[in-house]
This record gives C-alpha cells, sequence and structure tokens, in this order.
C-alpha cells in the first residue's frame, strides 16, 4: 500500500518530481519520529532536499 505523507514545506519544481517519486517508491515516512525508512530493508534514510538524493544504509543512493 503507497501512503503519501506531507513533505517538508518547500517550492517544488518541475525536476523535483522524480526525486519525490523515487523517495515515495523506495521509502515509507513515520510521522511520529519525522524520518524516512527504507521499505526493503528498515533502515533510516537521510534525504538530502536541497542536493535531492536519499541515501541507505544499506542500498546506496536511491
Amino acid at each position: 500500500m503507497k501512503q503519501m505523507q506531507v513533505l517538508p514545506h518547500k517550492n517544488l519544481k518541475k525536476q523535483d518530481n522524480d526525486f519525490l517519486d523515487r523517495i515515495v517508491n523506495h521509502c515509507y515516512f513515520d510521522a511520529l519520529t519525522g524520518q524516512f525508512y527504507c521499505k526493503k530493508c528498515d533502515c533510516v534514510v537521510h534525504v538530502d532536499w536541497l542536493r535531492t538524493y536519499g541515501f541507505c544504509a544499506i542500498h546506496g543512493i536511491l
């Protein structure tokens, strides 16, 4: 089941849509902790909004 959560507030550009799609496809958001977690291994995913990439310790760059 795909869940769409509220992302940090920022002006979204068209080029950011691919990044957001990758985050939604590979991660889920825990509202209690405010963290993204990898769907495959449940590790915390570091999301860098300025550089538009997410990093999982096990699977690397998303």
